[in-house]
């Protein structure tokens, strides 16, 4: 009996320790810019975060990102225009080591705020979808990372400035 409890005590620490050296959660802070896909508009700066939690390859969490003109100046229309998401983001990645090649994905309420005539200021649900590259050095937590995704709002769907790209780069941080 005590030799079955030992061998079952010492085969569930060993299988605990691989468990244990696996990344559990991981913070993505970037910035870049954004295109929307309607001509008469310009590229804007903006940011987006993430808190996901990671099991093996794919990670899930909460994710807000924030789109601006930072005011009239840098505006193409004159007016201020802000895009806010918040909501959730997955991501798969495709390979296990080093340059680490993903897949994105979320869902978001889309917060649109414009000056503009033709373009009011409301909310609607906003998809996105992309590709992401990450390095992951082998002795520190904190990597690189580039994301290009591709987001829209599926109630305004009438209104090409409410479908933009993104193309950030940032920091990863993993444990």
């Amino acid at each position: 009996m005590r030799h079955g409890l030992l061998v079952l005590t010492a085969g569930a620490l060993l299988a605990a320790r691989p468990v244990g050296a696996q990344e559990t959660g991981a913070l993505l802070l970037q910035g870049g810019l954004t295109a929307p896909l309607d001509p008469s508009e310009g590229p804007r700066a903006g940011f987006n975060t993430s808190l996901t939690f990671v099991v093996g390859r794919f990670a899930l969490g909460p994710e807000i990102g924030w789109y601006f003109t930072a005011g009239r100046e840098l505006s193409p229309s004159s007016r201020p225009e802000n895009t806010v998401t918040t909501g959730g983001v997955a991501r798969y990645d495709l390979a296990g080591r080093g340059w680490r090649p993903y897949l994105t994905g979320g869902m978001a309420l889309q917060f649109w705020e414009s000056a503009r005539g033709g373009y009011p200021t409301e909310n609607a649900f906003d998809v996105s979808g992309g590709v992401g590259l990450r390095q992951v050095p082998s002795r520190s937590p904190i990597g690189l990372a580039a994301e290009f995704r591709i987001h829209t709002s599926l109630q305004s769907a009438d209104l090409d400035g409410r479908t933009f790209l993104t193309a950030t780069v940032g920091l990863g941080w993993r444990w």
